[in-house]
């Protein structure tokens, strides 16, 4: 997974690739791990690279964590800091 850029300002980018067909949600933490923001609901997603593009403008300027879940329990993790 990557997300650009880093650090962001308003717009951020969130870009992974999928093996297998599964669904994907994307949520943002803060650093004490609450739940800020769900991104992505759960959907189903086949196999391929994405991008999806998130408004980070609302969010007070810190350190965040994005995280892309599967069905199949996997998570990756990526810190992102808001100017």
């Amino acid at each position: 997974m990557q997300v650009y850029p880093n650090p962001a300002d308003d717009e951020v980018n969130v870009s992974f690739i999928l093996k297998e067909k599964c669904k994907v949600a994307i949520k943002v933490y803060d650093l004490s791990a609450n739940l800020i923001e769900i991104l992505r609901k759960p959907k189903r997603l086949k196999p391929d690279g994405y991008t999806f593009k998130y408004d980070l403008s609302s969010y007070q300027p810190g350190m965040y964590l994005i995280v892309v879940e599967t069905n199949y329990g996997d998570k990756t993790v990526q810190r992102v800091l808001r100017n």
